[in-house]
């Protein structure tokens, strides 16, 4: 579905309050906006953000530095920004990331500005601020999450015989629509059509959802793994049973373009987050929809997702502040042209039970509430803070093994739990927090 509404009269009134609310002052100053943005959202959300910040603020100017779509090429370039000297003055870091560099002292404390302008922080759900605070200062404006669910090519599964799946469907159950969904098309012993893409990204959804709990004992000071646990190593069994077991996910082993399996229609489902949405309203040419993450001991999804930072070091806080707020508080114009164009999981109240975000033009009947399905939600990204990047390496080194059936989840764990306290031992000394 091509061209969704931007302009509308809401966001003139956003604009005019705003105006009426700034008094500019002489000095002209310049901000580096340092991004992750696809193409689409730097020319639909940023630059007209850009344009109707500076006509409000014309003693202001923003220049924009955008780093594409890659979260981890950012967080590299971000970091040698930071260890050079050279931080932007605004930033957007995902939520593990920013909390590493607000204990290392390199945001600023947004709590002031907050408390002066009377942000309303109760619109935000599940106190979902709280993530971005440490020692009670807040670090950033969160501006979206990373729920995921499962979209569904709705064509392939009424092919098979299948209908639209329970609300609050099982792992079991959702076993039993794979494997009606992985069959061999034409006849030469081999499987074409897959039920689900490769989602061992993904793989603390299986190991919080089977077991009940996170990885650590806790999310942002964590003293011991919590990785051994019979929840946990069924998740991962599970899991990879998907790929070596009943070959329902296909993998570059058997497919060589695995990535695109879905929308190619290779693929009947892929578990991912409303961030697709737009591609998906414009490129997919058959009939889909969303359904809720499946459960074991419990539903589960994510509650990290993205925030707007100012740098610690900025030379003008105040005109920093302005911006933030213009592109993030609620209610702001930032976070109403992003969802005119359905690219994000709103996390405060007024938008999330919109129209505007549920039911928009073009997506009639989509199932977002899948979206928010989960009783229970974690960080993706555990634990938050400095000390993710090294323990995930660990961890990626050895499920690797598993992925490729080359040990069990059971061994992986048993080798990670030793390993990944030594490293959470070392690194506590080093990260006082």
């Amino acid at each position: 579905m091509k061209g969704f509404r931007v302009v509308t009269l809401c966001l003139a009134l956003l604009l005019k309050a705003a105006h009426a609310a700034w008094a500019a002052s002489d000095e002209t100053v310049t901000l580096r906006w340092f991004m992750r943005w696809d193409q689409v959202r730097v020319e639909k959300v940023a630059i007209p953000v850009i344009e109707a910040f500076e006509r409000l603020h014309p003693n202001i100017k923003i220049e924009l530095e955008n780093n594409g779509g890659s979260g981890s090429d950012y967080w590299a370039k971000l970091q040698t920004m930071v260890i050079g000297g050279a931080a932007p003055d605004i930033v957007y870091p995902a939520t593990h990331n920013g909390f590493a560099l607000a204990v290392q002292g390199e945001l600023m404390d947004l709590t002031p500005f907050v408390a002066r302008d009377g942000i309303d922080m109760d619109q935000y759900l599940y106190d979902i601020d709280e993530l971005y605070t440490h020692n009670g200062q807040l670090w950033a404006l969160p501006i979206d999450w990373a729920r995921v669910g499962v979209f569904y090519n709705e064509d392939k599964f009424a092919q098979v015989g299948l209908g639209t799946p329970p609300d609050d469907w099982t792992w079991d159950e959702f076993m039993d629509y794979a494997r009606r969904l992985t069959y061999d098309v034409n006849g030469d012993g081999n499987y074409d059509s897959f039920a689900i893409r490769d989602f061992t990204s993904y793989w603390p959804l299986m190991a919080w959802s089977f077991s009940g709990h996170g990885l650590y004992d806790d999310i942002r000071r964590p003293t011991k793994t919590l990785i051994n646990s019979p929840g946990v190593i069924e998740g991962l069994d599970f899991l990879a049973d998907m790929i070596n077991q009943s070959n329902v996910i296909p993998t570059s082993r058997n497919l060589s373009d695995w990535q695109n399996v879905f929308p190619n229609g290779v693929a009947a489902m892929e578990i991912i987050g409303h961030w697709r949405i737009p591609t998906f309203a414009e490129t997919l040419e058959f009939s889909w929809n969303i359904a809720a993450l499946p459960r074991a001991a419990t539903s589960v999804n994510r509650v990290d997702g993205s925030g707007f930072a100012i740098s610690a070091h900025t030379k003008h806080p105040d005109e920093a502040w302005e911006f933030v707020k213009f592109l993030a508080a609620p209610g702001a114009y930032g976070t109403q042209l992003l969802l005119e164009l359905q690219q994000f999981t709103p996390v405060v109240r007024e938008l999330i039970e919109t129209d505007a975000f549920m039911n928009p033009p073009g997506l009639e009947g989509i199932n977002k509430m899948a979206l928010l399905a989960g009783e229970t939600l974690y960080s993706m990204y555990e634990p938050i803070g400095p000390m993710y990047d090294a323990l995930d390496a660990l961890v990626k080194t050895e499920l690797d093994l598993v992925w490729a059936g080359e040990q069990s989840a059971a061994q992986a764990v048993q080798k990670l739990e030793p390993a990944l306290n030594a490293r959470l031992a070392e690194l506590g000394e080093r990260y006082r927090y």
